[in-house]
């Protein structure tokens, strides 16, 4: 299999500098029609370049201070700190829950020692309703592990993280108090070192646990026939035992995929629907779904490779890079192995990953693969759609029409890597109780300041859709600057995850530090000597809700169920749940706002009524519904398939 040796960094093409441009790189605007103000570095097109980082050192800013309110609509806290600075190797876990009851539980991967993070693991905090706990000082586990999820479920927390001996460690208690049960290994005894766990919880009796792990780690001798095969294990108690234990998922063998990376895969649970998407680069977007707890699965490609020989195991012949067949390698506009899959409220899939332009013009069977850093993209799927498209990407904040690099050093790049991502990275899906798409992102920012490294520091931004993806939002900068009482032009927010249940507030945890980059695996060279000896504070941001704010509402004199089924074709039900006899109006209206369908019930008994929503002939696509009784007024969103 072709090991990602050298990286490609395309400045010299659509973005060089001239003797009159030195103050940054331009990057003309592409298809901002698409997503309003939201920028598009061009794709690069010529060879590779080797580069040699190498940078003096510079001291960072200070942090902000936790807990202060940037804007009507932005609150963060500080909930916790680590001096191990690297939370994924490719996209992130998920991170936090919005537990429905006013708490919220998050976790990190944690360290205060960076003489070899003899300490590190999973970091915890956890609001009760009021406020979050105190800044913990050391990690939940009794052992070293790393690269945390958290999934709740049932009443209890469920921790999982890998402790480098080729098992993980979950760890659960009943939510926000109590003592921590651990179990291990997980999955059962493993075919090979197990590192870089993901995980999700569910189940019909909320005790399931399942997981997903590469059951390879950094060896190199083929497990189940794989360089990196990524397995599938189930408990039905809570992680006492295995019934399902490190298998290969169907279609995922070796006769489709010679193997998968670190952390290039996500999982979700709801009941017992299960979702898992995997994605590299040169590879297929690859999901997997189960509606049976994990019994059977079945397999839908979302974006094929564009060289299927890349999918196989012929990787380990000489390939190179040529799509359209003339012999010439291409430049091949590919993922960047960081998807995330999350189901929303009616247990639609939705996907999302950033993308990376791939090169490979070397004719020598297990030699590199070049990688274009500045390539941008954040693209977005779900099971209603026919093909992905890019919905996102780097924003331009000054509002000049173009986006602009600073001019670096000569040496550097003029931003952070992180792993084999680009401009844009780590996106992450959440909804609200009303299926409101909401994305969040790491990507460079216009306004931070680059005197101090020549080099643009990395922000959150979230964008959201109310119409299943269709369109979207201008993207939303999560890191306060000066002006909203935060010091955001002097830090750099990256590896953000989101809770995917929300409501009247969104929930985003990352981590952020005054420096671009991170120190781990880049100790010296490259930035200076990142943050040795700083912490990078875990942040909390709570975002209000802007979409349908005004319709989370509660009623006194009636409560409504959500319809189902739901997607649906024809005709579709809900129950209504009256106080007292009363006349009932329902209302179905398109995302334009205009009135479909409308239904007057006269004198409806109380208690609960089942009406049915009679929608054939009505184009696929997000509706909602309302229901009126008296002055008192619920509405709800439904999906035409």
């Amino acid at each position: 299999m072709k090991k990602l040796l050298l990286c490609g960094v395309a400045l010299s093409v659509a973005l060089s500098v001239s003797a009159q441009n030195r103050v940054g790189n331009k990057v003309p605007l592409a298809n901002a029609s698409r997503y309003n103000k939201v920028a598009k570095a061009e794709k690069q097109t010529t060879g590779i370049d080797n580069y040699t980082p190498l940078r003096a050192v510079t001291a960072p800013s200070s942090h902000a201070t936790a807990g202060y309110k940037t804007s009507a609509t932005l609150s963060e806290y500080v909930i916790g700190n680590t001096l191990y600075d690297l939370q994924s190797n490719r996209g992130p876990a998920r991170r936090v829950v919005n537990n429905g009851d006013g708490t919220i539980s998050a976790v990190w991967t944690f360290s205060a020692n960076q003489s070899g993070y003899p300490d590190r693991g999973t970091g915890y905090n956890y609001f009760d309703g009021t406020a979050w706990g105190a800044i913990p000082t050391t990690r939940v586990e009794g052992v070293k592990t790393g690269f945390a999820n958290v999934s709740v479920v049932g009443g209890n927390e469920f921790t999982l993280a890998h402790n480098g001996t080729g098992s993980g460690v979950l760890m659960t208690r009943p939510k926000g108090n109590g003592t921590w049960t651990t179990y291990s290994p997980v999955g059962g005894t493993p075919p090979s070192t197990d590192v870089w766990f993901r995980m999700a919880a569910g189940g019909a009796n909320n005790n399931t646990i399942h997981a997903i792990v590469n059951s390879q780690g950094s060896g190199t001798t083929p497990v189940l026939g794989q360089s990196g095969p990524l397995t599938y294990s189930r408990s039905t108690d809570g992680g006492a035992t295995w019934d399902i234990q490190h298998v290969l998922l169907p279609g995922g063998d070796s006769a489709f995929y010679a193997g998968f990376s670190a952390e290039n895969y996500s999982i979700d649970c709801r009941g017992d629907v299960v979702a898992i998407v995997a994605a590299d680069l040169m590879c297929d977007v690859v999901m997997w779904k189960s509606t049976d707890n994990g019994t059977t699965w079945t397999k839908t490609v979302i974006e094929a490779a564009p060289i299927p020989a890349y999918n196989t195991a012929a990787d380990y012949a000489p390939l190179i890079s040529d799509a359209d067949g003339d012999g010439i390698a291409d430049t091949i506009l590919s993922n960047a192995g960081d998807p995330n899959v999350t189901l929303d409220n009616n247990n639609m899939a939705h996907v999302t990953w950033s993308s990376m332009s791939c090169l490979d013009d070397d004719t020598t069977a297990g030699t590199s693969l070049g990688i274009f850093l500045t390539t941008s993209g954040i693209n977005y799927w779900n099971e209603n759609m026919s093909a992905p498209a890019e919905v996102a990407g780097l924003v331009d904040q000054n509002n000049d029409g173009v986006y602009t690099l600073p001019a670096g050093n000569g040496t550097d790049l003029p931003f952070g890597r992180y792993g084999n991502g680009g401009l844009t990275i780590h996106p992450q899906i959440g909804f609200d109780s009303y299926n409101n798409v909401f994305l969040v992102y790491s990507a460079t920012s216009e306004l931070t300041d680059s005197s101090a490294y020549n080099a643009s520091l990395r922000h959150i931004f979230i964008t959201y859709s109310s119409d299943m993806g269709a369109t979207w939002s201008t993207p939303e900068d999560l890191v306060p600057s000066g002006a909203q009482g935060g010091d955001g032009e002097y830090q750099e927010g990256v590896w953000p995850s989101i809770a995917r249940d929300n409501g009247s507030n969104i929930y985003v945890v990352y981590q952020r530090d005054p420096v671009p980059e991170y120190f781990v695996n880049n100790t010296t060279t490259v930035y200076g000597p990142q943050n040795q000896g700083v912490t990078n504070d875990i942040i909390c941001v709570t975002w209000s809700n802007p979409v349908g704010v005004s319709e989370i509402t509660k009623s006194s004199s009636f409560s409504m169920s959500q319809n189902f089924p739901n997607p649906f074709n024809g005709s579709t039900r809900f129950e209504l749940n009256l106080k007292n006899n009363a006349d009932v109006t329902v209302e179905v209206y398109n995302v334009l706002g205009k009135l479909v369908k409308s239904m007057n019930l006269t004198d409806l008994t109380a208690g609960i009524n089942t009406v049915t929503l009679d929608l054939a002939g009505l184009n696929s696509g997000l509706y909602t519904y309302s229901v009126t009784v008296g002055s008192e007024k619920l509405t709800r969103t439904l999906m035409v398939k």
